[in-house]
């Protein structure tokens, strides 16, 4: 794990002239704190329910049982940005044919972030994009169950028209994915790829 995503705040707490336990605890304070700002926001501003409900939610979510339970391991705080990201993806998609500029600024976000919380915590990271495939899976087979074959008609028709914007969006995914690329890329090659026993320990870490 780099922590480079929790370096900043943390530089930013020592330049304050606080200690190294200080601003480790500034550093948790601040996290906490953003997981409940971006939740609360993904959940009344992009999928707007009610805001007692955001508030419980966001809540519950910002003091997650991930850190209780893995108090020693400080990049679970990452998951903090997990709505944050999730919120860009939805603006995106809503956007995409209509305002392709905001929907070029969404995608962009999305694909600078998500690299860099790779680069910080490379399980989260890495069950996050599980959890989209398995979502994309689902709706796929929901879509092929109802037969709504047009959805996919859809689908491959606003690839057609937005392919520049899209092609864009990678290409900055791919830049901000360099950093990633480079640390990550030697140590999978020399391992010969990651050892299925530390994605399992991983998963039932995730799920107590």
């Amino acid at each position: 794990y780099s922590y480079f995503l929790f370096s900043l705040p943390y530089s930013l707490a020592r330049l304050t002239g606080l200690t190294e336990y200080g601003a480790l605890q500034a550093v948790i304070i601040f996290f906490n704190a953003f997981a409940f700002f971006a939740m609360y926001w993904f959940l009344r501003r992009v999928l707007l329910l009610d805001i007692l409900i955001s508030n419980v939610i966001a809540t519950v979510f910002a003091f997650s049982n991930v850190l209780a339970v893995n108090m020693g391991h400080m990049q679970f705080l990452s998951i903090a940005f997990l709505p944050f990201l999730t919120g860009m993806l939805f603006r995106f998609m809503a956007v995409l044919r209509v305002r392709p500029n905001y929907a070029f600024i969404y995608g962009s976000v999305f694909f600078i972030v998500f690299p860099l919380l790779a680069f910080t915590s490379f399980y989260t990271a890495w069950f996050y994009a599980l959890y989209l495939l398995v979502m994309l899976a689902v709706l796929i087979l929901i879509q092929c169950l109802r037969r709504e074959w047009d959805f996919f008609a859809r689908v491959l028709v606003t690839i057609k028209v937005s392919r520049s914007l899209l092609i864009s969006i990678l290409m900055v995914g791919l830049l901000a994915s360099i950093p990633f690329l480079i640390t990550y890329g030697p140590t999978y090659l020399q391992r010969g790829g990651f050892v299925p026993d530390d994605i399992l320990i991983s998963t039932i870490t995730h799920a107590l």
